[in-house]
Formats: C-alpha cells, sequence, structure tokens
C-alpha cells in the first residue's frame, strides 16, 4: 500500500543529489498530500503534478527494460544505458511479490522518477528525460 507521507521522507533524501537546484521538487515533496496528475495529450507529465501507479509486472518491466537498454547500447545512448543500469540494480534488490511503485514528479526544471518499494523502505531516484 503506498502511504505519501512514507514515501515524501525517503524520497526527500533520495532526491537531494538530483534536484539541489529545484526547489519545486522540495515544495511538492513537502506537501501534505501528492499535486493531481496532470498530463499533457501525449503523455507526458505536467509540471507540478504528481502521478502515482503501481507496477503490475515487475518482471516484464525489467525485461522491457533490458531489451531498451541493449537497443540503447547500440545506439551508443550511454546515459539511457546508465539510467536502465541503475534501474536494475535497484529492481534486482526487490523480492518477489513486494509491492513496487512508479512515482513521476514534475516541476517546470525537471522530471523525477521514483521506483518505492514501501513493504521494505526503499527507494531509487532518477531525474529523467520524458
Amino acid at each position: 500500500m503506498f502511504v505519501w507521507n512514507e514515501f515524501r521522507s525517503l524520497a526527500l533524501t533520495a532526491a537531494m543529489p538530483l534536484c539541489r537546484d529545484d526547489s519545486g521538487l522540495t515544495k511538492l515533496l513537502m506537501a501534505n498530500s501528492p499535486a493531481k496528475e496532470k498530463v499533457e495529450e501525449m503523455g507526458r507529465p505536467v509540471p507540478e503534478s504528481v502521478g502515482i501507479h503501481q507496477m503490475k509486472d515487475p518482471e516484464n518491466f525489467k525485461r522491457a527494460l533490458r531489451i531498451r537498454r541493449g537497443l540503447a547500447q547500440n545506439d551508443e545512448n550511454s546515459s539511457y544505458v546508465s539510467y536502465a543500469d541503475s534501474v536494475l540494480r535497484f529492481l534486482e534488490t526487490i523480492d518477489a511479490g513486494k509491492a513496487i511503485f512508479i512515482v513521476l514528479i514534475a516541476t517546470k526544471n525537471a522530471t523525477y522518477e521514483f521506483l518505492f518499494a514501501p513493504e521494505l523502505k526503499k527507494i531509487h531516484a532518477e531525474k529523467v528525460i520524458v
């Protein structure tokens, strides 16, 4: 089960190295409840919004990420390879059957992706390009 207060305390710590210059992220994480999710017509998050979704099939997600990573490696897209490696390392630490949530927080400056395993109190943060 996702609980905003548990998430935000871990997220604030995890995000600090990524967002030292983005006060919008701190503001959104300090709120008593998440901002409403808003996306543009292409599905990208709109600034000042928070999307929270449970990962329904972590194994399939990992498989797809490995495929995308391989394609990125072939295209010499080192930033995506680095992102995929980081996310896969985190996901490998989560036992099968444990809930994992993907939380996208968009600010005026950037979009941040958090993977959150509430039962284990584990979190992973990335600044992403969407």
